[in-house]
């Protein structure tokens, strides 16, 4: 294993547990660098990072050469190094769902985190009540309560839910700009806020009439919420139509 160039002891050493561990077997990098330049290779979808498979076509594509590729390996960051991962998991939830019911960790360094292929989980079902609260025109909060979950294992999990929405513009002078709304979705994760109160809004979704699986933390009372909110706020109008709850899956991220 050889590198034209220098790096630090510590991540030499990631490399090497990285490279002992998957040997020759296919894998599939979220943000594709080092293990890819020591194996001579590119990502398989031909996007180096995530964050640069924009728009639905390509997300498409992205999805599905995971789903396809028999890929026996996941290659991530580990949120521990760098909190981008954690908004990289909310904002692309869509490829984080597939990776978290078809792989588990199962090798942790000091910059990633390796997945292994296992059979799939289906989200564990439970006994959840649900309340809309339009907090005014352009804002909702979703909050969920779980009855039949023990306390302790509250924070190793999450709640996977399918949320509809629409939102109507609003025709007045800002609107009439060159802008574009997005919803912006408020994570009340207290882990996270107790690191970088900034996380709180931690990523957004197209301000469109859609439907969205999305996934839902505990917060510092013991409950799951989100909240929504179109921006700009005197430019939209935001429903929240409809709630599906498909169950809780393992939080992998939970210690972040």
């Amino acid at each position: 294993m050889k590198l034209t160039g220098y790096v630090s002891a510590s991540l030499a050493n990631d490399l090497y547990k990285i490279k002992n561990l998957i040997g020759s077997e296919k894998y599939f990098s979220i943000y594709a660098a080092m293990i890819e330049t020591i194996d001579n290779t590119y990502q398989p979808t031909k996007t180096d990072y995530i964050i640069h498979a924009l728009g639905d076509k390509v997300r498409e594509e992205y999805l599905s050469e995971l789903e396809d590729g028999d890929y026996k390996y996941i290659i991530t960051v580990n949120p521990n190094k760098n909190e981008w991962e954690i908004w990289v998991n909310r904002a692309n939830y869509y490829l984080y769902k597939e990776i978290i019911t078809n792989y588990k960790p199962v090798l942790e360094t000091s910059y990633y985190i390796v997945w292994e292929k296992q059979p799939e989980i289906e989200p564990e079902i439970c006994n959840v009540t649900y309340e809309i609260n339009k907090i005014s025109e352009y804002k909702s909060e979703v909050t969920f309560k779980v009855g039949n979950v023990n306390i302790e294992i509250n924070n190793n999990k999450y709640l996977d839910v399918e949320i509809s929405y629409s939102i109507q513009n609003i025709n007045n002078i800002k609107s009439l700009a060159t802008m574009k709304n997005i919803i912006a979705v408020y994570d009340y994760k207290s882990s996270v806020l107790e690191k970088n109160p900034f996380y709180q809004a931690l990523y957004g979704i197209p301000a469109i009439n859609n439907t969205i699986n999305l996934p839902v933390y505990i917060d510092e009372n013991e409950e799951w919420k989100i909240v929504f909110d179109c921006l700009p706020n005197d430019t939209c109008s935001l429903n929240i139509d409809n709630v599906k709850i498909n169950g809780l899956l393992p939080d992998y991220y939970y210690k972040y």
